[in-house]
């Protein structure tokens, strides 16, 4: 189907938004923003645009009324363990944020149309660069390096990623992805996100976990650049929690929407983790507050 405008959500990743740049189609944006502890969004200056893309973000299902008769794309990228998706035109997602898998993801339409791609090739210095990156993160993790080249490798990775067309996913992350044990990473996904609300849902986007919710991060607000020291904070702590996201010259904000910036940072919770860890996490954040007891 062929478009020339689309409506995509303020608070996202530019690697979102450039692909659409890239094939000349027109990117308006709808405003999502936090009001009283509510993530929200206003679709109202989306009619001229023919096609929209939705998201639920950080594995939160949340209702939002959408009335909207053109395409529908939606990002199931951080909703993928949750179910549930809503009807649209084309789906997609990616596994990379969940686990440890150099590539792989999936694409369908609602009338079972298959996603072109070259079956073919993978592409193997993508690979190369991010196992490589992946590795040199774990060895600054357990102390072994102070070296940070990690964080420049993994860019070069995703550089070469936006290069290349859509082919085949490494055979070892195919492997993976069929043995993947879903309900443990729900289960422990939630126990640790129960974890930071119970001590911190008043700085929450999401302050509680509803029944389908598998969290990807747990995502909190701090005002007046304490969002900034918490995070450096944290990584003196050797507690490495990243923002969402880094604003880039392709979005367009106003001040509202511009808050969830300035304001986020998302607390880890993954399956790595346990409920001690999470204890730790929140005193290092109760300790900073200067809510230690």
């Amino acid at each position: 189907t062929q478009f020339h405008s689309v409506a995509m959500p303020s608070w996202c990743c530019d690697s979102m938004i450039l692909p659409f740049l890239s094939q000349n189609i027109d990117v308006e944006f709808y405003s999502v923003f936090s009001e009283n502890r509510q993530l929200k969004y206003d679709f109202s200056k989306i009619n001229n645009c023919e096609a929209i893309l939705i998201m639920d973000y950080f594995g939160y299902k949340r209702d939002f009324n959408l009335d909207f008769d053109g395409i529908i794309i939606n990002d199931v990228t951080h909703s993928v363990f949750c179910g549930g998706f809503t009807k649209a035109d084309y789906t997609f997602g990616s596994l990379r944020k969940w686990a440890g898998f150099y590539t792989g993801g999936f694409a369908y339409t609602k009338d079972n149309r298959t996603l072109e791609s070259d079956e073919s090739s993978s592409d193997l210095q993508y690979i190369s660069v991010r196992k490589l990156a992946m590795d040199k993160k774990r060895q600054f993790i357990d102390g072994n390096t102070d070296s940070k080249q990690y964080l420049s490798d993994f860019s070069f990775a995703e550089s070469l990623l936006d290069e290349y067309p859509c082919g085949r996913a490494d055979e070892f992350d195919v492997l993976r992805a069929n043995k993947l044990d879903i309900d443990f990473i729900r289960q422990k996904r939630r126990e640790n996100a129960s974890v930071i609300l119970k001590h911190f849902s008043e700085f929450a986007v999401f302050p509680e976990l509803k029944e389908n919710d598998c969290p990807l991060f747990v995502p909190l607000l701090f005002q007046n650049k304490k969002r900034e020291e918490l995070r450096k904070y944290l990584v003196q702590n050797k507690i490495y929690c990243p923002v969402h996201w880094p604003v880039s010259k392709v979005h367009k904000l106003n001040p509202t929407t511009k808050e969830l910036y300035e304001q986020e940072i998302s607390i880890v919770c993954d399956q790595r983790y346990n409920i001690s860890d999470m204890e730790y996490i929140c005193d290092k954040i109760n300790k900073f507050l200067g809510c230690d007891k």
